[in-house]
């Protein structure tokens, strides 16, 4: 489903959409429109805890001060800068 909007739509343009609409969670911008997103299957979810789980792993064994996430941009959020 592609969300209809008057012209093309800028990344900051989209960015700022997605910041007051809770659905922009699942949608994406291609080519100046916002267009759905498909729903996740099980074995895209099983992939991404495999993947946290060895993030935590690793965090854990190097002592890093560090949280993995599934469902943020960024995997990985460190709690303390490293040297």
């Amino acid at each position: 489903m592609t969300i209809a909007v008057r012209g093309a739509l800028t990344v900051d343009d989209y960015l700022a959409w997605a910041a007051v609409h809770p659905e922009a969670r699942r949608t994406e911008l291609i080519n100046g429109q916002i267009v759905s997103m498909s729903p996740e299957q099980l074995q895209h979810n099983r992939l991404k805890k495999r993947i946290v789980n060895a993030l935590e792993r690793e965090i854990e064994r190097t002592g890093i001060e560090a949280e993995a996430f599934t469902e943020r941009r960024n995997a990985l959020r460190l709690l303390r800068p490293t040297r």
